[in-house]
C-alpha cells in the first residue's frame, strides 16, 4: 500500500511535465521544426537520416517537421473536446439526476448515441459538416459526452437518496426536486 501512495504522485509529475513538454513543443513549432513541414525538404520516402531524423513522406516533407507541427493542432482539439464534452455531459447528467421529467428524454439520447457506431457517424457528420478545426471540435464533443452523463446522472441519484440528503431536507433545505 505504501508503494502505491509513493507512485501516484510520482506518476502524475511525470505526466504533467510530459504534457508541459508537449505543450512548449507546439508552442515553439516555427522555431524547432528543422524544416518547413509543407515544403518538400529532401527525395521522397527517405528513411532516417542526419538531416531528417524521422524520414520524409512520398512528397518529400520532413516527418519530424510535420510532426511537431501538428502538436499545436492536435492540443487544440484535444482540448476543446475534453471542455465542451465535460460541460456537456455535467449538464445533461445533472439535468438528468435532478429533474424527473428531463430525465427520460435525455437518457433516450444518450441511449441512443451510445448505440450509434462511433467512427461512421463522425465521418458522416464531418462530411457533411466540412473539414476543418472547430467542425472537428465541436462534432467529436458532441458526440463523446454520453457516456460520461451517465455516469454522472448515476453519482446524482446515489448521492439523491443519501442519508445526510434526507436529513437535510428534514430541517428545510431545498430539495432541487
Amino acid at each position: 500500500m505504501a508503494r502505491r501512495a509513493v507512485k501516484r504522485p510520482v506518476l502524475f509529475w511525470l505526466g504533467c511535465g510530459l504534457l508541459a513538454g508537449i505543450a512548449c513543443v507546439a508552442g515553439l513549432a516555427p522555431v524547432l521544426a528543422p524544416h518547413d513541414p509543407e515544403l518538400p525538404s529532401g527525395l521522397p520516402l527517405a528513411s532516417p537520416s542526419r538531416d531528417h531524423l524521422l524520414g520524409t513522406n512520398d512528397l518529400g516533407q520532413d516527418v519530424l517537421s510535420q510532426t511537431i507541427a501538428g502538436a499545436r493542432s492536435t492540443l487544440i482539439v484535444a482540448t476543446g473536446v475534453t471542455v465542451i464534452s465535460t460541460i456537456l455531459s455535467w449538464v445533461v447528467g445533472l439535468v438528468a439526476g435532478l429533474v424527473r421529467r428531463a430525465e427520460a428524454p435525455l437518457m433516450a439520447l444518450t441511449d441512443l448515441l451510445l448505440a450509434l457506431p462511433s467512427v461512421p457517424l463522425y465521418l458522416l457528420v464531418l462530411t457533411l459538416a466540412g473539414p476543418s478545426r472547430r467542425n472537428v471540435v465541436l462534432i467529436l464533443a458532441a458526440l463523446s459526452w454520453p457516456p460520461f452523463a451517465r455516469v454522472v446522472r448515476a453519482v446524482v441519484i446515489r448521492t439523491r437518496v443519501e442519508p445526510y440528503v434526507d436529513a437535510s431536507r428534514a430541517i428545510g433545505a431545498g430539495g432541487g426536486t
